[in-house]
């Protein structure tokens, strides 16, 4: 009985020791910097180098210090990387675009260090850093030996690395982007990847299949990634990583450039797009992921918004994949449309109310696209009802894939919703455009028009298939008279 009384005492030492010890290596002399939280500041583009990661400051969550990281794409958006205190860390990736304006965090459903690895130009945070970031390696040696029995089936993460880089310019995202890798060690529990999201100021229009777009009444016959019409000439084709994928707007529609103002080039609108993921494991072995977004799981303060992105992977592909297995989401930085169609001769076509117009007198109007040396104009149109001096003049489009831009002669708009329209003169040859699908509103067609003059009132035809076309308008401060200009009716300051 002696004994028994001897050994609590010393029970009890051995565990505030095994504590202290927990403890000493969880809250490292490098970490006990602060007491308060501390917020990084947020990256400014002119910091930061194009398109290669550089460390930007430190975050201090629950005495935790992390590293955070950043860099800049091609049109100065700010791409920030870093991790969040979840006890343990969590890392989290966000993109801005027109200087916060829209943002776009995606948050990693995974516990990792506190700070990664750098790997050249690309960032490693892993599960298996969890463990020694926290401590929890000592604590549980400690524990089970102590209580062997209630720790016997304490459950263990399974290894997760995720990998975040950038993403260098290309044909489809010309300002860059970024990456971020999930790979997985072992087969996971489910098939599916829920990331959290937190959105500022942004719309989500999900890219299905053409054939899903198929219309009788257009005479065409499509497969996932082309339309053809009867004669065998291609008029739309998706990329293979656009079907399935998002493109993601400034909410509402806003558009148009506002430069000569003193604003912004929001040119279509368009900020992100979110290409469907590519799965391949060990031996290369390939297959496409399905892509899912809800943007309003939750709401937040002001214009942020919390929703999810998921990632589903073929259960088939998981039960026999050699591992690893990378999971490869992008996010583009691109001002452009992802699907290409084909304009035909005198054939007007716009996107119904899928431009928010601004006050202000337009002075040109801009698409997107290429050619065979045809003429294309654009104009306005309220609803039925053309803008007044909105149609532009004629710009000649070569094979250059490029925005062109056709003056127009002032029109002044109004705080509201236009349809932007845009036609081809000649046949005998083609002019390409873009457009991604999504909106509320329909696509418009007048058919057996005459180049040069524009309907008023015009009578639209109507596709089934709201699109979002890569055309915009570029605004100036009005003229101003100094003929009728009463200078008895302005204040001079001194």
């Amino acid at each position: 009985m002696k004994r028994k009384i001897l050994l609590v005492p010393l029970i009890i030492i051995v565990v505030l020791l095994s504590v202290f010890v927990v403890l000493a290596v969880r809250v490292k002399p490098d970490k006990v910097v602060q007491t308060k939280d501390v917020q990084p500041v947020e990256a400014k583009a002119g910091d930061l180098p194009e398109l290669k990661i550089a460390a930007v400051g430190k975050s201090v969550s629950e005495g935790a210090v992390s590293q955070v990281y950043a860099f800049k794409t091609k049109d100065n958006s700010v791409i920030q990387i870093g991790t969040e205190r979840h006890s343990p860390s969590k890392p989290y990736l966000k993109m801005d675009k027109w200087d916060g304006e829209v943002s776009l965090k995606i948050r990693m459903p995974f516990e990792t260090g506190d700070n990664p690895q750098v790997i050249g130009n690309k960032l490693r945070y892993s599960t298996a850093d969890a463990l020694a970031s926290q401590g929890q390696a000592l604590r549980s040696w400690v524990l089970s030996h102590l209580f062997p029995a209630a720790n016997a089936q304490a459950p263990t993460q399974p290894r997760v690395d995720i990998e975040i880089y950038p993403k260098l310019a290309d044909s489809q995202n010309e300002n860059g982007g970024v990456e971020f890798d999930t790979i997985l060690y072992e087969k996971p529990s489910t098939n599916q990847i829920v990331f959290p999201l937190e959105t500022t100021n942004l719309d989500f229009f999900y890219q299905p299949p053409l054939s899903a777009e198929a219309s009788a009444k257009e005479d065409v016959k499509c497969t996932e990634t082309e339309c053809k019409d009867k004669d065998g000439n291609i008029t739309d084709s998706r990329p293979e990583n656009v079907v399935g994928s998002y493109a993601v707007y400034y909410k509402d529609g806003k558009s148009g450039d506002f430069s000569q103002m003193g604003g912004k080039n929001y040119r279509a609108g368009k900020a992100f797009h979110i290409y469907r993921p590519k799965i391949t494991d060990a031996t290369g072995k390939e297959v496409w992921g399905n892509l899912a977004i809800d943007p309003s799981a939750g709401s937040g303060q002001g214009n942020l918004t919390m929703g999810n992105l998921i990632v589903e992977i073929p259960q088939d592909f998981l039960n026999t994949a050699a591992y690893p297995v990378t999971i490869d989401p992008t996010f583009g930085y691109t001002t452009v449309a992802g699907t290409n169609f084909t304009l035909t001769q005198n054939r007007i076509t716009a996107g119904g109310d899928a431009f928010t117009g601004a006050a202000g007198t337009g002075t040109s109007m801009s698409f997107y696209g290429s050619g065979t040396n045809f003429n294309v104009q654009m104009g306005v149109y309220d609803a039925t009802d053309l803008i007044n001096n909105s149609s532009t003049a004629s710009v000649l489009v070569n094979s250059t894939q490029q925005w062109w831009t056709a003056n127009s002669s002032s029109p002044t708009f109004a705080t509201a919703s236009y349809f932007l329209a845009m036609v081809q003169d000649t046949a005998g040859g083609s002019t390409n455009a873009r457009y991604d699908t999504g909106g509320s509103a329909t696509t418009y067609n007048y058919y057996n028009g005459t180049f040069g003059t524009w309907p008023d009132p015009i009578t639209w035809s109507t596709f089934a298939f709201a699109r979002r076309f890569s055309i915009y308008v570029t605004y100036t401060l009005p003229t101003v008279n100094l003929n009728n200009l009463n200078l008895n009716q302005i204040n001079i300051h001194n």
